[in-house]
């Protein structure tokens, strides 16, 4: 005579299942993370640490230089190719770099809404904002500060003063030499750009966490489906980040993510390069160009203005802020400044943590859950009293 599984175990049967595995990594996926990994450890040093550097190089650097000059080289010519092709368009290069990274990582945590794509971008259009304003002062101050002299016709002639002219520009017109108090341009937009690498490539700290949640989301959505015609209790199902996503706004967050990670890596490794030019075009800056002052000078407002920007007014929950980078509809990243909110700009975003969004890892069963007896993962007593409530016996049927 044949055994008749019960109607409970037929369905603890059809519902139970295993969560699902990670992909196998390949060797192109090893080694990209290697690269990217190095990549980190350099653009995100901490801040306090990097800016120490800077002021190291341009204070005592730079004092020695002014004092002991040192040797000429290819990069104490102004006309070199690095400066001509790369620090001369300084801004540009890295507008358009942090612009492409920008576009690929808010494409995923912020869904592909354009609204709060465009709200992310709003922070280089400050950041250029600050650009454009330092470096038009500096020419107003050199120019108020400064004053035109004849060139000597030999050497060891002294100098005379133009007073009739002002300005730098038609001092040189007159073929004279203007003597200004120059605030170095390049230290200041050399070290803000660096900075704003920095704190824009933060959005891809925890990026690899995306594709882990991904999977155990998509594999919990199909268990609650499955749930609502098998009549299983539906709290048992763990939560992700991306629980609080609608079906719409994660089919456009596993999307995006799976296009766009390889380029968000590659965007990584060339901001980290174009981080590591500015640094050595700083460097030659240090040595062979401008006064201590005015370098000391320059890197005190680049860093007075990294922290006004991105240390306070980003952090501020006021509707005018943009707010930092990988602030979307989910938090993945293990910063704790992060926000998350389905309103960017809104005044109830609030900084939160995992714990605050009650996110438990992927499998794990809440707290509420623990209270049910359990056999290996399945609750005894929930699923004996929907046996009762539909008539259904657990014993085995036995029939001729």
């Amino acid at each position: 005579m044949p055994l008749i599984r019960s109607t409970q175990e037929v369905t603890r049967g059809t519902a139970k299942g295993t969560k699902p595995l990670p992909e196998p990594t390949t060797i192109s996926e090893i080694l990209t993370k290697v690269l990217v990994y190095g990549c980190k450890k350099y653009l995100f040093l901490e801040s306090k640490y990097r800016l120490m550097g800077y002021a190291v190089l341009l204070f005592f650097v730079a004092l020695v230089a002014d004092f002991l000059p040192f040797p000429k080289t290819y990069f104490s010519n102004s006309s070199n190719i690095l400066n001509q092709l790369f620090v001369k368009y300084s801004w540009a290069w890295t507008l358009s770099l942090v612009g492409i990274f920008v576009f690929l990582t808010t494409s995923v945590y912020c869904a592909g809404d354009t609204k709060k794509i465009l709200r992310h971008f709003s922070r280089l259009l400050i950041a250029t904002l600050v650009w454009w304003t330092w470096t038009k002062l500096f020419v107003v101050l050199e120019d108020a500060f400064g004053s035109c002299k004849t060139k000597p016709a030999k050497s060891g002639d002294k100098q005379e003063v133009m007073a009739s002219i002002n300005g730098k520009r038609a001092c040189y017109t007159k073929n004279g030499t203007w003597v200004g108090f120059d605030v170095s341009g390049h230290a200041f937009l050399l070290i803000w750009c660096v900075m704003v690498i920095t704190e824009e490539a933060k959005a891809i700290l925890g990026w690899d966490s995306i594709k882990d949640y991904i999977r155990h989301e998509d594999h919990n959505r199909r268990r609650t489906s499955l749930a609502g015609t098998s009549g299983l209790p539906t709290d048992l199902f763990s939560e992700t980040p991306l629980s609080r996503l609608s079906s719409e706004e994660f089919d456009k967050v596993k999307k995006a993510y799976n296009r766009f990670t390889i380029f968000a890596n590659i965007s990584v490794v060339s901001l980290t390069a174009l981080a590591l030019l500015w640094d050595g075009m700083l460097i030659a800056t240090a040595i062979y160009f401008h006064s201590m002052i005015e370098k000391v000078l320059a890197g005190l407002i680049a860093g007075l203005m990294w922290y006004t920007v991105y240390q306070c007014f980003y952090t501020w929950d006021i509707l005018i802020s943009p707010g930092l980078p990988g602030f979307g509809l989910f938090k993945y990243s293990p910063e704790k400044s992060f926000k998350t909110s389905s309103n960017l700009g809104s005044n109830k975003a609030s900084t939160t943590s995992a714990s605050a969004l009650h996110f438990q890892t992927p499998g794990k069963l809440r707290p509420r859950d623990q209270d049910v007896p359990q056999f290996m993962g399945m609750p005894l007593n929930a699923l004996k009293n929907k046996a009762k409530g539909d008539g259904i016996s657990s014993s085995l049927d036995v029939s001729a």
